[in-house]
């Protein structure tokens, strides 16, 4: 089992606040990853092709994923700043998808060799979760290290 630190998945959000200060009252390590992911808008400039030069529509898309990222670090930085805050040594991530922000968040549990993943819960009702997909349904079913999840 990886011995590295801890990796918290934190949006900003009201759970992933409450994820973070949970799992930093829990656990012994005093090492982190604070992982942002933010989705990239490139699966969705097909219908942009349609009615706008490729060029136009290229340029769209890197300054939209650009701020995307900008404000992912931001989050990411916010999140480190809250454990440091608690006596955690903690790095600042961000990553990337168009896909699944849970597979995202166990490629760089991965990378950084984790020993845990801290999640919170949104709690969504059972439709909502089948359509949009859970990330602490994926990290749990997928991770090959524990995964704490926060309500």
């Amino acid at each position: 089992m990886p011995t590295g630190p801890a990796l918290f998945a934190y949006d900003g959000s009201d759970g992933a606040r409450r994820a973070l200060e949970q799992g930093a009252e829990r656990l012994a390590t005093r090492e982190a990853v604070v992982v942002c992911v933010w989705a990239s808008v490139e699966r969705s400039a097909g219908l942009g092709r349609l009615a706008l030069p490729d060029e136009v529509t290229r340029q769209a898309v890197a300054n939209l994923d650009a701020e995307a990222e900008r404000e992912a670090q931001a989050v990411a930085q916010q999140g480190a700043e809250l454990l440091r805050e608690a006596g955690w040594d903690a790095t600042p991530r961000t990553r990337s998808t168009t896909t699944n922000a849970w597979a995202a968040i166990l490629a760089v549990a991965e990378e950084a060799g984790a020993s845990t993943i801290v999640t919170g819960s949104r709690g969504h009702g059972a439709l909502k979760a089948t359509l949009l997909g859970s990330v602490s349904d994926g990290l749990a079913r997928h991770s090959p290290v524990p995964v704490l999840i926060a309500r």
